[in-house]
């Protein structure tokens, strides 16, 4: 009985150890691999200079950024933020985009029709140099930050989009 019990023991704190045995695994595994961001989709067909790396975040605002950058000529690439040291991984990350998005943000209740207002920090960072070319922090209805950031995208000169200058008029030549 004394053996049975000294063996259940031990199986025990065998399974005790299971979890962290499984978790040095995985962080052996990560360790080992190469520091480059862990970008999800095909960014190698795009072209960096035309192409941001955004938050891979599923929430409203995240996607609401992300369709306004396509909606002025940016092709995305999604990284995921927990998974890595930015700053380690800005010079893979400037191979395969110019830029990169970084979202900061939480729901702060909801508007009139039922639009979520939120709270958020928003930067465009340049992976090359650093350089913060767009920053954008407050609290607002997600219909109202999504309009501001385009429109700071527009003043900061971020959107690919050709832009027709409306207040240019024709020049007409006098008829004889």
């Amino acid at each position: 009985m004394f053996q049975r019990a000294l063996s259940c023991s031990r199986h025990a704190r065998l399974a005790s150890l299971w979890p962290s045995l499984v978790a040095a695994a995985l962080l052996a595994g990560c360790a080992s691999q190469p520091g480059t961001p862990p970008v999800i989709g095909n960014t190698r067909s795009a072209k960096p200079q035309q192409t941001i790396i955004v938050p891979a975040d599923p929430g409203p605002l995240a996607t609401a950024l992300r369709e306004s950058l396509s909606a002025e000529g940016w092709q995305t690439a999604r990284y995921s933020t927990g998974a890595s040291n930015m700053a380690d991984d800005a010079r893979a990350m400037a191979q395969r985009a110019r830029y990169r998005l970084t979202l900061t943000s939480s729901t702060a209740g909801a508007c009139r029709n039922d639009n979520p207002s939120f709270l958020y920090q928003i930067s465009i960072i340049e992976n090359a140099s650093g350089k913060v070319p767009l920053a954008m922090s407050g609290g607002d209805c997600l219909d109202n930050v999504r309009t501001q950031f385009r429109q700071e995208l527009l003043d900061d000169g971020l959107s690919l989009k050709p832009r027709v200058q409306t207040d240019q008029v024709p020049i007409s030549t006098p008829q004889p």
